[in-house]
């Protein structure tokens, strides 16, 4: 959360607002969309299509079902103490490109992200447990995703670009065969070997500053440009990862600069 204090969302008001030069909906967990008749409750289709940020405000552990469907501008949602979402609660956020998750979110429901056709990537925290079907169904720009070991859902990739550069092929209906193993697939992409040591560092939910720099400085420069089976590279994982402020020009400036016999702070470099 580069452009924002995790601590100033305790500072604000449920509703809608211009927030940090975006219009932001700050949530305070209340029902806001009629899931029996179709339709939303107290903001209309028009007012829900005007917010870019949504902020879940601290407290809030869940996100009822299709509570942000089609807010088709919305580009951020922020949820720092959420542990449930619900079944398509953003489905059809076309234009969705950030998740921050809770790092004690523990269950996405079915749908939850589907056709979210612009999210590039997803950091989900260990704390979950289940991803259930279809969550992230037709996002097809997906490709960057760090997930724990969760039970995981059949169809969940359907039409991503991380199943198109998967060893999975699809049979004719259009469907893959063996959702097991793309489970085990997709939570062990990075391995555990020391090849991609630096990839598994960089992509974590609780990255450690001191060890992927450690990693990075052993394997050297070339280290940060080197792909995986999908094509993603250490830095590809840091620039997209919400919750570290550390990048690769970052990485490098510290390097040069021990090299030169100084020792700088990272975190300002």
């Amino acid at each position: 959360m580069s452009w924002i204090e995790f601590d100033e969302l305790r500072q604000l008001k449920p509703g809608v607002q211009m927030y940090h030069g975006k219009i932001t909906f700050v949530y305070n967990g209340d029902v806001i969309y009629d899931w029996k008749n179709d339709k939303p409750l107290v903001y209309g289709e028009t007012e829900r299509k005007s917010w870019r940020v949504i902020i879940v405000l601290p407290g809030v552990s869940d996100i009822p079902f299709k509570s942000f469907y089609k807010c088709e501008n919305l580009k951020i949602v922020i949820m720092p103490t959420v542990k449930h979402i619900r079944r398509s609660a953003f489905m059809y956020c076309k234009r969705l490109r950030s998740v921050v998750f809770s790092e004690n979110l523990e269950v996405i429901g079915s749908f939850a992200f589907a056709a979210c056709i612009r999210l590039r990537s997803i950091f989900i925290p260990l704390s979950c447990t289940h991803i259930f079907g279809d969550a992230f169904f037709y996002c097809e720009k997906l490709l960057i995703c760090s997930i724990g070991n969760p039970s995981i859902g059949i169809h969940v990739f359907d039409g991503s670009e991380l199943m198109k550069r998967s060893p999975f092929t699809r049979n004719r209906n259009g469907r893959y065969n063996d959702y097991d193993a793309i489970s085990r697939w997709v939570t062990s992409l990075n391995g555990d070997t020391d090849e991609f040591s630096l990839h598994r560092a960089c992509a974590s939910c609780t990255p450690n500053t001191e060890d992927i720099y450690e990693i990075f400085k052993n394997q050297g420069l070339k280290s940060l440009a080197k792909t995986n089976e999908i094509g993603v590279t250490p830095s590809q994982y840091l620039e997209q990862n919400p919750f570290s402020d550390l990048s690769a020009q970052k990485l490098i400036n510290r390097y040069v600069l021990e090299m030169m016999g100084e020792i700088p702070n990272i975190s300002r470099n």
